[in-house]
């Protein structure tokens, strides 16, 4: 695979077939996975840093256009993700990120991003560009209701409020409910988004045990209001019900 554009495993496999990374480091939360394990010096940093192998935003772009063209057959089949060890809508990492997001929608390509930041989307909304983009950009945002473990990101009513405004200006709008910290609180905040969210992923904390209970609850209530076509319970939740 490229420096940029590659293929995911394991748990993020779970998000996306394909994923494109420009920085490493994000303003930090407390449960982030990128803090943990033998990678946390490189992945975990609290300020966003562009990859060292990539040198430069602008030798960045080029990399990125020539990976892009040679997978183009292929990511035109499926999706591209932005990012899983930053945030591709911080003030640092926003511009080299949205002008790749760009060059993909005009190969037709679509792409999926994930976030905590509301910042931009004002802007955003206005900008003729991304009109009738139907389903070829999907904009995540990741909620757990804990803003106090959430350092640096924008309060969580704050990414529900934007999701709305989103939603009725007819983008493609989902959430990441991964981690799940209490089931309660989530199942509460997956209610109140319920009306104008296309699609929910929803996971558990890494290697955290939770009383099955409490997840059998979320799963049945969840599950009473929202379509099961637009819940993804990911491997990490549905294992622990078993």
């Amino acid at each position: 695979m490229g420096l940029i554009i590659y293929q995911p495993s394991g748990k993020a496999k779970e998000y996306s077939p394909w994923a494109a990374n420009f920085y490493n480091g994000c303003p930090g939360c407390t449960y982030c996975y990128n803090k943990k394990g033998r990678f946390s010096k490189v992945l975990g940093g609290e300020t966003p840093t562009i990859k060292k192998s990539l040198s430069s935003e602008a030798n960045a772009f080029k990399i990125f256009k020539k990976e892009l063209n040679d997978y183009l057959p292929l990511l035109r089949q499926e999706e591209l993700f932005f990012n899983f060890v930053s945030d591709p809508c911080l003030k640092e990492t926003f511009d080299l990120n949205w002008k790749c997001i760009n060059e993909c929608l005009i190969n037709q390509i679509s792409v999926k991003i994930l976030t905590k930041q509301t910042w931009w989307i004002e802007e955003f909304i206005r900008n003729e560009f991304y009109y009738d983009l139907g389903d070829k950009l999907k904009i995540g945002f990741s909620i757990t209701g804990f803003d106090d473990q959430e350092p640096g990101c924008s309060p969580t009513m704050d990414r529900i409020y934007w999701m709305q405004q989103l939603y009725y200006s007819r983008y493609y709008v989902w959430t990441s409910f991964e981690p799940i910290i209490d089931p309660f609180r989530s199942t509460k905040f997956i209610y109140a988004v319920k009306d104008f969210c296309d699609h929910f992923k929803i996971g558990l904390l890494s290697g955290q045990k939770y009383d099955r209970q409490s997840l059998l609850y979320m799963k049945t209530a969840v599950e009473s209001y929202v379509k099961p076509e637009k819940i993804y319970w990911k491997e990490s939740f549905l294992n622990q019900i078993k």
